[in-house]
């Protein structure tokens, strides 16, 4: 009896297998799909090996360097601060260079520093701060009359720094609030741009023979081709 019922417990477990399969099919795998004709795969990083990693960075290097070897290197001589002195260096390089050309600049330098009184109101207070500037024995001064600055008092212009502040400390004292402004001088510069001539050596002595200034120096540069 008993045999007969785990017969009958195996028979319906097979059963319930069974339909369980049949209602669920197992999926098959997918495939990858071919790549198409001149259309490479895609790898991941985690796929690809080092040997062929750093490969194509040799190569990739190799082609930069090539590029930058094969690119025209072009001079630059200067600065010259005037120009009859940057046509005089034109006329002593001009046999040694090809595509010989003048290019300015500017460079913007300290004029010095402007000590003032900030401008008032109008004229009249403007005159009354002057009198009492001269009542504190100051001198050097003057009431500013036209443009953007009008009725500011100018206290002086000095070349540096530690003087204007000396004024301001002295202006300050008779109970003024003077400020310091920073003005600036826009210098030009010449330079002459070329590339060397065929079996031309620009070295040290090329630069020294042509007898510049101290100042005067040679650079390179990437140039047009």
């Amino acid at each position: 009896m008993i045999w007969r019922s785990l017969a009958l417990l195996l028979f319906a477990l097979n059963l319930v297998a069974f339909g369980y399969i049949s209602l669920n099919p197992t999926r098959a795998p997918q495939l990858r799909a071919k790549n198409e004709i001149g259309v490479p795969s895609l790898t991941l990083l985690s796929e690809r090996n080092d040997a062929e990693m750093q490969q194509q960075a040799r190569i990739a290097q190799s082609s930069l360097a090539a590029q930058t070897a094969s690119a025209p290197a072009c001079k630059r001589l200067g600065p010259f601060v005037e120009k009859p002195s940057v046509q005089r260096a034109f006329d002593a390089v001009k046999a040694d260079a090809d595509r010989l050309q003048i290019v300015q600049d500017s460079v913007r330098e300290t004029r010095g520093y402007w000590v003032y009184l900030p401008a008032s109101a109008d004229r009249e207070t403007a005159l009354k701060a002057s009198r009492q500037l001269s009542a504190g024995g100051i001198r050097d001064y003057y009431v500013v009359t036209a443009g953007e600055n009008e009725n500011a008092i100018s206290l002086g212009m000095f070349k540096d720094a530690i003087n204007a502040d000396k004024r301001i400390a002295q202006i300050s004292s008779l109970g003024f609030f003077p400020k310091r402004a920073e003005r600036f001088d826009d210098i030009p510069r010449y330079f002459l741009e070329f590339s060397p001539a065929p079996n031309v050596s620009l070295d040290r002595n090329w630069l020294r023979g042509l007898n510049f200034a101290k100042s005067v120096g040679l650079t390179d540069f990437r140039c047009e081709s």
